[in-house]
């Protein structure tokens, strides 16, 4: 029994060593020809302790990045012009 977990788990260290030096070869083959290198980022998603690896281009992060300033700051100037109604405070004291 021994023998087969410790095959087991050399067939799965080989596997995964594999996939990772398969996916940096693939990001130092882009960054040398000039084209964009892939970015992963680890995502925290509802519900979960695990994150999600998510990977993209550079470009493509940098747009969602944009993307994710721009609506950020449009909610809060909606909500400094006061166009954003809040709910009154309850609690203690109220």
């Amino acid at each position: 029994m021994k023998k087969i977990a410790s095959l087991f788990a050399l067939v799965l260290a080989s596997v995964v060593a594999a996939g990772c030096s398969a996916n940096q070869a693939s990001t130092l083959q882009a960054a040398a020809d000039g084209s964009d290198p892939t970015v992963c980022r680890q995502i925290e998603t509802t519900g979960t302790r695990f994150r999600e690896r998510v990977c993209k281009t550079a470009s493509t992060w940098a747009k969602i990045d944009a993307e994710a300033a721009e609506n950020a700051g449009e909610i809060q100037d909606r909500y400094n012009r006061g166009a954003i109604a809040t709910a009154p405070a309850t609690g203690f004291g109220n």
